[in-house]
């Protein structure tokens, strides 16, 4: 019973971390496994939440890589001159916003090119993450509870 769960989780949580499939597809497929609505929300979410913290890793390394830190350093001083108003007052509303449409992964990277701080691309994003989760699996149960009644 605990290695079926487990089993399921490992699952969510990968369908949850990789591009495209995220939140939007974990959700409903937890639910399809019959896991329980919170662990549907809580191991899509942990899963799409993983790529944040490992966008922002490989962005450091890559900064450290002579020419790519070089031209990631172009790229946001011609962002940030045209930018820098936008992302001091707006920056966490545009990775609140953005997180559901654009998608973890590419908000994450976007973030770190106009120089979001982590820790607010990271608290902002997981908040996101979570909230959309959430409605997922309410529009999942109404619509489960709409077509079969």
């Amino acid at each position: 019973m605990i290695i079926e769960y487990i089993a399921k989780v490992i699952g969510v949580w990968f369908i949850g971390f990789f591009p495209y499939f995220e939140v939007y597809i974990a959700v409903p497929a937890a639910i399809a496994m019959n896991l329980d609505y919170f662990s549907a929300v809580i191991w899509s979410t942990l899963g799409n939440f993983t790529a944040i913290p490992l966008v922002i890793y490989l962005h450091r390394q890559l900064e450290e890589v002579r020419w790519i830190g070089g031209w990631l350093k172009k790229l946001r001083q011609r962002s940030l001159g045209r930018l820098d108003y936008f992302v001091e007052n707006y920056g966490h509303l545009f990775v609140l916003l953005g997180t559901p449409v654009a998608g973890a992964w590419t908000i994450a990277a976007i973030a770190r090119v106009l120089d979001i701080p982590p820790r607010r691309l990271m608290v902002y994003s997981f908040i996101s993450i979570l909230l959309y989760a959430i409605a997922t699996a309410f529009m999942v149960d109404l619509g489960i509870k709409w077509f079969f009644n």
